[in-house]
């Protein structure tokens, strides 16, 4: 039952990206819907040194309970008298803006916790963890595949749809190039802990199909054109190259190839129209920020922002906006800020356990440490962490790499102690005294 469970639980993490990166209420219904039955099959123990990270989380899922069902204070009063007073009646104040947006961020916190949660219990075992980095590598070059098939050769579209959106951009099954960038570059650390976990980087031979594969997924994170997400993924691959150890030089290679393709592909004229240009980006973040100041303890409630901001969207911004393109900005201005801090806080002991893992020799939780790196720095500019595809995909590699990193912290320090003691040599016996010379015998 664990090896099906373990099966199951990858083949999602794997396979989420397939219905446009499970972006749609019926996609990730379904995914807690099987990470919820997969948790009570299995009914995993976290590891011990994670509560920290659990507790923190569990707060933060309380507080937006608590604005979803009301028991919150009431959030910008005059909000709801002047829909009291539009609509000719009473009109009960609530916790959030949109309790109904915020159920569904209830659902996907749960959704990743759950994730976590398995990945973690299942990062213990050194088997099952390789196992889940080989195939999420190499998932990364099946979806770096279809990506640009579907440029190149497909008429630029989506496995099951047209594209509307990033025409000439490699996008793969999602929507937005930058979560398929952001995609990627997470399974491009997944699949360089994977190759030196096979010790491809000893002969050039086993090497072949590893470099290959990270060839193609460079040229597929190149294309999508994501600014952010080529950039985030360079430096999070990097940290795991680094936490790798210096035995693994030649790969350093890889983020050389990112730099270099970045500037001969079209992503080159990107950078540079935003040099030049000023991004519509910081006015709403300018936006955001002042929200934040106005409620920055209750927030306005979860999955409020598109209404917040279509009411203080200013005039020289026509479009609508779903995402302040900056997570943090957004989920200060949603949580309040104490509740963003317990957020990170929970994230950040998680990344605080893998890269101690990491540092003892792990390569699994190299690639956790990695792509949480990689996820963090693209949150920055993006919403792409937000996606629920990307967000599983972040919350499995993380818990491989802690569980991994908890597994090596529970040894028994005294077999820790013989294999990594240096072999000592036996101690000499003495030689017997020579024997008393007789009374007969002169000496």
């Amino acid at each position: 039952m664990e090896r099906v469970a373990f099966r199951a639980g990858l083949a999602l993490v794997v396979l989420a990206p397939l219905p446009l990166g499970a972006n749609r209420p019926w996609a990730w219904s379904l995914l807690a819907l099987a990470l919820g039955l997969l948790l009570v099959a299995v009914r995993p123990a976290l590891p011990r040194p994670l509560w920290p990270a659990a507790a923190l989380w569990v707060a933060v899922l309380g507080w937006v309970a608590a604005q979803v069902t009301g028991v919150a204070p009431p959030v910008r009063p005059e909000v709801w008298a002047r829909a009291a007073a539009a609509l000719g009646q009473g009109v009960a104040a609530g916790a959030s803006l949109d309790a109904d947006a915020g159920r569904a961020v209830l659902l996907r916190l749960m959704m990743a916790a759950g994730c976590f949660w398995l990945f973690a219990a299942w990062g213990t075992s050194r088997r099952r963890s390789a196992s889940a980095l080989r195939v999420i590598g190499w998932a990364a070059v099946a979806w770096a595949v279809l990506g640009l098939v579907l440029l190149t050769a497909g008429g630029d579209r989506l496995p099951f749809a047209e594209k509307t959106r990033h025409l000439g951009a490699a996008t793969g099954p999602f929507p937005n190039r930058n979560t398929f960038a952001l995609w990627l570059g997470m399974g491009l650390c997944a699949l360089a802990a994977a190759a030196v976990q096979v010790e491809a980087h000893r002969r050039w031979t086993r090497a072949a199909p590893w470099a290959a594969g990270a060839a193609v997924v460079l040229v597929a994170l190149v294309l999508t054109q994501s600014r952010a997400g080529t950039l985030a993924a360079g430096i999070g691959l990097a940290v795991t190259l680094a936490l790798l150890g210096r035995r693994r030089w030649m790969l350093l290679a890889v983020p050389a190839g990112v730099l270099a393709l970045a500037f001969l592909t079209p992503l080159e004229t990107r950078l540079a129209a935003t040099a030049e240009a000023p991004l519509p980006r910081l006015t709403v973040w300018a936006v955001t920020l002042e929200g934040i100041l106005a409620a920055p303890w209750r927030g306005i409630g979860a999955g409020a922002f598109p209404d917040a901001f279509a009411a203080a969207r200013p005039r020289a911004l026509l479009q609508p906006w779903h995402y302040a393109h900056q997570a943090y900005l957004e989920l200060a201005w949603e949580l309040g800020v104490p509740a963003l801090l317990a957020l990170l806080a929970a994230i950040g002991w998680a990344v605080a356990v893998a890269s101690r893992g990491a540092l003892r020799g792990s390569t699994t939780a190299a690639a956790g440490a990695g792509a949480a790196v990689a996820a963090g720095l693209h949150g920055l500019a993006d919403f792409s962490p937000q996606i629920p595809a990307a967000a599983l995909l972040l919350a499995g590699l993380l818990g491989l790499g802690c569980g991994r990193a908890c597994a090596a912290e529970v040894r028994p320090r005294r077999a820790i102690a013989g294999r990594c003691a240096p072999a000592q040599r036996p101690r000499p016996t003495p030689a017997p005294p020579d024997p008393a010379p007789s009374p007969g015998r002169r000496a």
